[in-house]
């Protein structure tokens, strides 16, 4: 039993299976305790054929399971979805020697609800008020928590609402964790008056956990003051903001770009011997690089391995692709995706994508290709990196190449996106290269590829430098049909494309039927039309 029981912790299923079997057809008999080690073992390892193999075996040798065995195979049973059979051996044990515990009713109503049974998980609720004087505050909660989390589709969190009501009208007096559960659904929902009347009405004292989720809940709905607020209360109530705490205070400020107000959090956290973690350098790192503070972003990584907190990939990817979209930081990024390994850490899907793109933007494919290669034995690329690729090929016109990619693509498996078509109609029409430009055009939307503003404006503007206004003006007619909205982008396209052909009057009622405001762009178009035909006091009548 010692040998077995130390195969099935170190997770060696088979062999622990093979022992048993030895064991079987040998002299010594197995026991219950043999039965219910390997029946736990083989539940804990997500092995549930085995382990309901194991117990009918211990069944039909006339030894009996105890009830800590028991639990664990309705809870594994409960874990894959297979109701039924948890049912059916909730029933098995309701019938003895071992009864359902509290924990076994519990196992079951979390399985009803994982399962997406909430009505079967209340009648259950309502069988075990029937059959006990008591119903501990915890089964509550897990209700409370599966009609709030487990069936989010549902939502259902005005049942739970109402479900709270009843559970204080029947007597059970909820605990911390019960408003944790409602607080959290509320704010994640943005319902923070609701989530405030709440912590206000709460009958048990608050502890720092629920500070946190209503400033989270403040935080991201962009209501910096109430969650300002509520950390002076933290403070005047004599409790000790946490990590989680500045964190989410941090994160807040970047969020609404106020860099600098996270750094005075970060400092205040830093004053008062609260020692960062990972998620918080990881959200001031991320939110230096969004304003552009690349230095000090790479200083404060630098801070953080010197404080002994240790990089996530995360982190590195945040820096990565900063130092990428930096003219010339390229291959600064590649000395950090050097150190990747070193630090036990292995390069991800945005990793790759990070350094495909920044060596695209360099117009260094070569390297760009390198990594794409070397990707494909670590992560499969996915139509992101196949997108930038195409982009970055079209860019240098190596448009054969480009449109290859696209089949490989295809041929993978991958479905392109409007991005995707859009790099290569792009990169088609700035060759001069409008046929091929509107083939992609048309299989675009052969594969149900619905193109946008971008799309459009990119072949209006191709085929107007190419003279051809009058398709331009087409295509215009054809982005209304296909309740596609030009922008002002559109119209300057083509308001340039009609001057530029000395079709002043057409650019005119083109301009006089906007289905948008101009900006200073499409007035120095018309204007220089205008004044190219020496019609200048009408190009002042514009100015007026």
């Amino acid at each position: 039993n010692a040998l077995l029981s130390g195969l099935v912790s170190a997770r060696k299923h088979d062999q622990a299976l093979r022992l048993f079997k030895e064991v079987l057809a040998g002299l010594f008999a197995p026991n219950a305790h043999t039965y219910n080690v390997l029946i736990r073992g083989f539940c804990k390892g997500g092995q549930m054929h085995q382990a309901v193999s194991v117990f009918s075996d211990m069944k039909s040798s006339g030894l009996l399971p105890n009830a800590s065995t028991m639990n664990t195979l309705l809870l594994g049973l409960c874990e894959i979805g297979q109701m039924s059979s948890a049912l059916k051996l909730f029933r098995e044990m309701q019938a003895g020697p071992f009864l359902p515990t509290s924990a076994s009713h519990n196992i079951l109503l979390r399985g009803f609800f994982m399962a997406g049974r909430v009505r079967d998980a209340l009648a259950h609720l309502q069988d075990m008020r029937k059959s006990s004087s008591s119903v501990a505050t915890g089964t509550y909660n897990l209700v409370l928590k599966g009609l709030c989390w487990e069936n989010k589709s549902a939502n259902r969190l005005e049942q739970a609402m109402e479900f709270f009501k009843e559970m204080k009208a029947s007597g059970v007096e909820p605990d911390l964790e019960s408003y944790h559960i409602l607080l959290s659904a509320l704010s994640d929902s943005g319902r923070m008056a609701e989530a405030h009347a709440l912590f206000s009405a709460m009958t048990c004292s608050p502890d720092i956990m629920t500070y946190n989720v209503l400033m989270d809940g403040y935080c991201k709905i962009g209501q910096t003051y109430e969650a300002q607020s509520l950390m002076k209360e933290i403070l005047k109530a004599g409790y000790e903001p946490n990590v989680f705490t500045y964190s989410i205070i941090i994160n807040c400020y970047c969020k609404l770009d106020k860099v600098e107000e996270a750094w005075e959090v970060f400092m205040k956290m830093i004053e008062s011997n609260c020692v960062p973690n990972a998620v918080t350098f990881n959200t001031l790192i991320a939110g230096f690089c969004k304003a552009g503070m690349l230095e000090d972003a790479i200083k404060l990584f630098a801070e953080m391995e010197k404080i002994g907190c240790k990089a996530t990939i995360v982190t590195y990817n945040t820096l990565i692709d900063s130092l990428c979209k930096k003219r010339g930081g390229v291959y600064t990024a590649v000395d950090l995706f050097n150190k990747l390994e070193g630090a036990g850490l292995t390069p991800t899907i945005v990793t790759y994508n990070s350094l495909i793109q920044g060596f695209c933007d360099a117009r260094r494919l070569s390297e760009a290709m390198q990594y794409f290669d070397e990707m494909e034995g670590k992560c499969a690329p996915n139509v992101i990196t196949y997108s930038i690729l195409i982009d970055g090929l079209c860019k240098v016109r190596r448009m054969k190449e480009a449109a290859k990619t696209l089949e490989d693509m295809k041929a993978h498996g991958y479905t392109p996106t409007v991005v995707t078509y859009g790099g290569l109609i792009n990169g088609f029409c700035k060759c001069g290269e409008l046929k091929s430009a509107l083939l992609f055009f048309e299989k675009m939307k052969l594969a149900g590829c619905a193109p946008n503003t971008v799309i459009f404006n990119t072949l209006i503007d191709g085929l107007c430098k190419a003279e051809r206004a009058n398709d331009g003006l087409r295509l215009l007619c054809h982005m209304h049909a296909e309740g596609c909205k030009p922008d002002v982008i559109t119209y300057n396209c083509l308001i340039s494309g009609l001057c530029s052909a000395n079709r002043v009057e057409d650019a005119q009622r083109l301009f006089d039927g906007m289905a948008c405001a101009p900006n200073v762009t499409t007035f120095n178009f018309l204007i220089r039309g205008l004044c190219a035909q020496k019609k200048v006091e009408e190009a002042r009548n514009i100015l007026d």
